[in-house]
């Protein structure tokens, strides 16, 4: 499946206030604004049904893995980034 596929895909269910960056040939980061943990896991299901509609109308296995991390007040960009990572 195009990546540009899946870029469509999580643009249709994030908000025009949260940010979505390509990390790399494989992986994008999400960042919300102004969101908590529930509304976080929510996304991560809509997301799921939504790669797992696509795959059976492609005939394709799709894999996806979600790691959830909450900003901490003054916390460096850099920082989150790395526990995310470490998720």
């Amino acid at each position: 499946m195009a990546m540009k596929q899946v870029a469509r895909i999580i643009q249709g269910h994030i908000r025009q206030s949260d940010l979505m960056a390509r990390r790399d040939h494989h992986h994008f980061w999400l960042l919300l604004s102004d969101t908590d943990e529930e509304h976080a896991v929510n996304l991560a299901e809509r997301l799921a049904t939504s790669f797992r509609q696509l795959a059976c109308v492609a005939d394709q296995r799709i894999a996806i893995s979600v790691k959830i991390v909450c900003c901490l007040p003054g916390e460096p960009l850099d920082t989150l980034m790395e526990r995310a990572e470490a998720a």
